[in-house]
């Protein structure tokens, strides 16, 4: 086990969530609002098992809100995460958008000589985003896409003023700025862009996550027609999948469903550990 010493503070991009644990460290990255309030209830049911630590926006990354990428915020996520020496193994997970951050931050931590033992990637949809997809490879998703965002934006396509409060742009998750906390919604304008111009790159080479682990809610009826790991396996030589109940958001809320990702979770850092301990056994 690569065990690290865990310094008394840690730079203004990551918050503790929980104290240390025997099976590292698992670091969950921000969501498009610019929390970790989404892994709420799944902390509380893995923190006997992992140490947690959150990542946010500090004042220089809130500096450059609407200008950074994907790709340029994961990095610097992931030089914070290098720099703060977190017990290990180090893991990643990331919710829907925060799963393009924690693949990204797994990537350029792997530059950096700090191998991610397992990179969590809960109901992160990239398969519209992945180099070479094409719409109709996913009729039936495709088909609920078009009518989903012609229903919210039939004034839009009639010549009528978009709502500045609803952030929809075609094949994107719409974002209802009224439901977020009016703290959140300037972040959200600002990281919005970002996430509609991100296009992954298949992650050659060497420094891959010891394991990668797709966790979807296989109520969400907008992945329907999607192949099983939504999209991964064409940037990672290869993902496990695991459904849960529960659909996009209530798959991290509903108590039913968060339990499921918690076995999930609790079995894959268990495997995980013994993998580890028989590659540094005599």
């Amino acid at each position: 086990m690569n065990a690290r010493p865990t310094p008394t503070r840690l730079p203004p991009t990551l918050v503790r969530l929980t104290g240390p644990a025997p099976a590292g460290t698992l670091v969950f990255m921000h969501d498009l609002g610019g929390s970790v309030f989404y892994a709420r209830s799944l902390v509380q049911q893995i923190a006997d098992r992992v140490g947690c630590v959150g990542t946010r926006l500090d004042a220089a990354l809130s500096a450059d809100l609407g200008q950074l990428t994907v790709p340029q915020l994961g990095r610097r996520l992931a030089e914070d995460i290098a720099r703060a020496g977190l017990p290990g193994p180090l893991h990643l997970g990331g919710f829907s958008f925060a799963g393009y951050v924690a693949f990204e931050a797994a990537r350029h931590l792997a530059t950096l000589g700090v191998p991610v033992g397992t990179l969590w990637l809960f109901d992160s949809e990239i398969l519209r985003k992945v180099p070479g997809f094409r719409p109709w490879s996913a009729p039936l998703a495709e088909t609920r896409r078009v009518l989903g965002f012609v229903r919210r934006n039939w004034r839009v396509l009639l010549g009528g003023a978009p709502d500045p409060d609803v952030l929809h742009v075609y094949g994107d998750v719409p974002m209802y700025l009224r439901e977020h906390p009016a703290g959140c919604r300037d972040i959200i304008r600002g990281l919005y862009p970002a996430m509609i111009a991100y296009q992954p790159q298949p992650w050659t080479g060497t420094g891959h996550p010891g394991r990668t682990v797709v966790i979807r809610g296989v109520l969400e009826r907008r992945h329907r027609g999607f192949p099983p790991d939504l999209g991964w396996c064409q940037l990672l030589p290869h993902c496990d999948v695991v459904d849960v109940s529960g659909k996009h958001l209530s798959m991290m809320t509903d108590p039913d469903a968060v339990s499921q990702v918690a076995t999930a979770v609790r079995s894959g850092l268990a495997a995980g550990t013994q993998d580890s301990d028989e590659r540094t056994s005599p």
